[in-house]
């Protein structure tokens, strides 16, 4: 059985128009105080709520919580999904965009991912010239893959890499725009590229971000203070423009 909302807790879920940070400790209730206010506004008729959670576990609890609080045509006016089940639908469907191909994939597991970068290592010459000499291949391809999500990550393209004054990050773009191109043809996305792709989205087509902040006019970021580099550019990028008062 859940306590009654603090004082605190209260002034949270009341609070209706405007930017709101909420500062509190672990196991504080913020889930629960989030989820509060979600409904409180769906009872003050105020729609189009997207709330973005860090695991499908939480995503869960606050979906089952607004539908145990709400009739199911209000419901509908609520988006509630990890960053990555939100961004991965940007990508999906504005990807065309950016020059994304139509009908992707996402590939989750390593096998699939090296499966590509071994067709570009055997396939590419530039590429397959590097390996030449070699006898652990194994180790360096699990070490490109381990390289390829890291610059992913930090938002670093192989065009960045070229610019470099580094003759060994030269030869890893290389390698990095190979195992790109070879997704793309073949129609598949990586964990990785979910934030990557929807950021340049966001940031090269800001329409874009600016149609999805009409659609949404209230954006719910639970765990805030858990957010990475990526996530915070991504959804700063998404936010730009919007009010903050």
């Amino acid at each position: 059985m859940a306590f009654p909302l603090t004082e605190s807790q209260l002034k949270i879920v009341n609070h209706v128009d405007g930017a709101l940070l909420v500062i509190a400790g672990p196991g504080s209730g913020k889930t629960r105080v989030l989820t509060e206010r979600i409904i409180n506004l769906l009872h003050l008729n105020k729609k189009r709520i997207l709330a973005l959670t860090f695991s499908n576990k939480a995503a869960e609890e606050i979906s089952e919580r607004i539908e145990q609080n709400l009739t199911e045509d209000v419901f509908e006016d609520v988006f509630v999904g990890t960053i990555h089940s939100f961004c991965l639908d940007v990508v999906m469907n504005r990807g065309n965009l950016i020059g994304l191909p139509s009908g992707m994939v996402l590939f989750e597991s390593e096998a699939d991912k090296m499966a590509i970068l071994k067709r570009v290592f055997s396939e590419i010459p530039e590429v397959k010239n590097q390996f030449l000499g070699t006898s652990d291949k194994g180790k360096i391809l699990k070490n490109c893959l381990s390289q390829i999500s890291h610059y992913k990550q930090k938002f670093i393209s192989p065009e960045v890499l070229m610019d470099s004054n580094n003759e060994n990050e030269i030869k890893f773009a290389r390698v990095f725009e190979a195992y790109n191109n070879m997704m793309l043809s073949q129609r598949v996305l990586d964990f990785d590229d979910i934030l990557f792709y929807a950021y340049r989205i966001f940031s090269e087509r800001p329409q874009i971000a600016s149609s999805y902040t009409r659609l949404y006019k209230y954006i719910f970021v639970d765990e805030a203070q858990d957010l990475n580099a990526a996530q915070y550019k991504v959804i700063r990028a998404l936010c730009n423009g919007f009010p903050t008062l």
